[in-house]
């Protein structure tokens, strides 16, 4: 076994618990795997990390003063789910795009 384990998409597969107790737009329920298998997808289909895709498409264009950083697992796997670190001034310039409908300075963003 390596290091700290098989790593953070080993424990993807043994969860069976279904997590649609709510009816869509119902509640907000915040499930862990789901942005994890996102940031999967992403590196995938990019083959770039997810940290460089981030700040591309989402965290360059409404002009960010500060790198974001994700934590890694063992393997130095970006943590998709609640990884992801940055400045309390960038953040709420993401809150200020979200709050216009994704878009910044009239370019659709999200």
């Amino acid at each position: 076994m390596l290091p700290g384990g098989e790593g953070l998409y080993s424990n993807l597969g043994t969860l069976t618990e279904k997590h649609d107790r709510f009816a869509h737009g119902e509640a907000f329920h915040y499930v862990t795997p789901d942005p994890e298998v996102l940031g999967w997808i992403i590196r995938r289909v990019s083959g770039k990390d997810l940290a460089d895709v981030m700040h591309e498409l989402i965290w360059a264009p409404p002009g960010a003063e500060h790198e974001g950083y994700y934590w890694l697992d063992f393997h130095g796997v970006e943590m998709a789910g609640g990884g992801l670190a940055i400045t309390l001034r960038d953040a709420a310039r993401f809150g200020q795009m979200i709050l216009k409908d994704g878009r910044y300075n009239g370019r659709q963003v999200l």
